[in-house]
């Protein structure tokens, strides 16, 4: 695959009559051109990284979730036009033309970075962190690893009744970060958001954490002790398995959507349930319904892309709010309404994704500082 069957899939794309491969590969090109220190590759290069994609696409094909497709087509304008001058940025830098052009008003994308508060409220900011270990406390060390997360290692001659010590990772708005509990789990946490766990579960029957925002769990099995997330809102049991939580205070709803094995959900006053493979619980007004689940959607900030299908402009704006660590104000009330479709990365600038908004004709933006005004576009 060269240059030329790149700018035939996206045309494909833009004119609708593109295969869910074709889609999926213009998706990828879109992610791979928008981020920074894109390498040049030669043609044999280029078609290397594009039949990989489309292998790994096909061999996944039986897992796609149902109904991707509509999710590109009411969007397809608009997310052609942000691939097409990626790529032209791309055959551009081939040739020698230069770099872009730079936005008077744009805003950096987030990065990968969180704080670490120990038992003592000593605080780590694990960006400014050498790699190696970084604090010990209770017979536990802990580890920033090359690839930038967290991993706990518990001291062999650590005495039993020794009291757990508990740490809590936090994000700021425009960070993410990744941590490997004293379990083994993994936790991939959002902008805006923090967990708080034991240095050791040792101790206790459950492996208990709390969290506020938003996760992404991949949990170690142990029978014997179920891992249990708990929110403000509700607790999710696990044994093991893999799923994500999105409690930010500021949505109005509690999501969890799981991917592969089993969680309850217990609600307090609200009848829990177990959601299977492929669903997700839905907390809202003091209800809790169980739904088929859009897995790409739901998972697309973990995975570097913001993913919008059907969705109001309001929640649109407020993940673009945390990541962007940006203030938000409309010009007209009823624009929080209107629903959007589309995909994009989220290692782009801002301005990547607004316009990509803009081409749909019914909004425009606005960037001031760190403030994005949302107007009418008619």
């Amino acid at each position: 695959m060269d240059k030329k069957d790149i700018k035939t899939i996206l045309h494909k794309v833009d004119s609708g009559i593109a295969s869910a491969e074709e889609e999926d590969i213009a998706k990828y090109w879109l992610h791979y051109f928008q981020k920074e220190d894109v390498p040049a590759l030669s043609a044999a290069e280029l078609d290397k990284e594009s039949m990989a994609v489309f292998t790994a696409l096909m061999k996944n094909r039986s897992t796609r979730p149902a109904g991707i497709r509509r999710f590109w087509y009411p969007a397809v304008a608009a997310a052609v036009f942000v691939i097409i001058a990626a790529f032209w940025f791309y055959t551009d830098r081939q040739a020698g033309a230069g770099k872009p052009v730079a936005y008077a008003n744009d805003v950096a994308p987030g990065k990968k970075t969180a704080t670490l508060t120990l038992a003592n409220g000593k605080k780590i900011v694990l960006s400014d962190a050498l790699n190696g270990e970084i604090a010990k406390q209770a017979g536990v060390s802990i580890f920033k690893t090359p690839d930038g997360q967290v991993v706990y290692k518990i001291d062999p001659s650590r005495q039993p009744g020794v009291a757990a010590a508990y740490n809590m990772l936090s994000t700021s708005r425009s960070e993410t970060y990744q941590i490997i509990l004293p379990d083994g789990s993994k936790v991939w946490l959002n902008a805006a958001s923090s967990i708080k766990y034991p240095a050791t579960f040792a101790s206790f029957k459950k492996r208990a954490v709390e969290l506020s925002g938003e996760a992404y769990f991949e949990i170690a099995k142990d029978e014997k002790h179920p891992f249990v997330v708990k929110t403000d809102q509700q607790q999710v049991e696990v044994l093991g398995t893999h799923f994500n939580v999105n409690a930010y205070n500021d949505e109005g709803v509690t999501k969890t959507v799981l991917l592969e094995g089993a969680v309850r959900i217990n609600t307090g006053n609200v009848a829990g349930g177990v959601l299977k493979p492929g669903q997700q619980g839905v907390l809202a007004a003091g209800k809790l319904k169980i739904e088929p689940a859009d897995i790409e959607t739901e998972l697309a900030w973990k995975n570097g892309f913001f993913r919008f299908n059907d969705e109001q402009l309001e929640s649109i704006m407020k993940k673009i709010s945390r990541w962007y660590d940006i203030q938000v104000v409309y010009e007209n009330e009823e624009l929080k309404k209107e629903p959007f479709a589309g995909v994009t990365t989220r290692f782009a600038n801002v301005s990547a994704l607004l316009r990509m908004l803009e081409l749909t004709g019914e909004v425009k933006f606005k960037i001031n500082g760190r403030q994005i005004r949302v107007l009418n576009a008619k």
